[in-house]
């Protein structure tokens, strides 16, 4: 699993990964890792202050560029005890400390660029787009196309079958 975290280095730079996340080398680096038969798990994260409501698009675009073959997205998630929660609890922008909303899944805090319903609701329809009946065949397809064993290849097919289905629970709420 990578956590590239977001396509925008404005936000790596905010949240202080400059030194280890540039973002126009994610391409290349993705390239590389597959000329090895491995594919990648980027992890992504959306709510960040500098994130507009165009983010969502941009970034599934961007991960279907690279050919991502897993990837999960997730809500930015101020937990207790960091410097992200006292932050936004000194903005006044906590929204609820019911603990066990603290998931990944949940809006818990005010986002500055967009509501919290249009957070979650995007984050909802980029995974069902990304897990996509015809978009997973198709990343499946390509993984038999560059995997090196029939072990590889099985092991690419049951993470892409397994992030889908969690990808849909979590859109259906069965995850909360």
């Amino acid at each position: 699993m990578v956590g590239f975290e977001t396509i925008s280095q404005k936000t790596l730079n905010d949240i202080i990964k400059k030194k280890t996340n540039k973002v126009k080398q994610f391409s290349s680096m993705i390239k590389k890792v597959g000329k090895h038969g491995m594919g990648i798990w980027g992890s992504f994260i959306f709510g960040f202050d500098s994130d507009t409501p165009d983010v969502f698009e941009k970034t599934y675009e961007t991960i279907e560029e690279w050919g991502l073959e897993t990837a999960e997205f997730n809500i930015l998630t101020p937990f207790p005890k960091t410097t992200l929660f006292d932050n936004l609890e000194r903005e006044g922008r906590i929204l609820t400390k019911d603990w066990s909303k603290y998931n990944l899944h949940n809006v818990v805090f005010q986002p500055k660029q967009m509501t919290p319903k249009e957070l979650k609701d995007e984050v909802d329809r980029i995974k069902k787009k990304f897990y996509s009946l015809p978009k997973t065949v198709q990343r499946i397809i390509g993984c038999a196309n560059t995997s090196k064993s029939f072990s590889n290849l099985l092991m690419r097919f049951l993470s892409n079958y397994a992030l889908r289905r969690f990808a849909f629970m979590e859109v259906k709420g069965v995850l909360k």
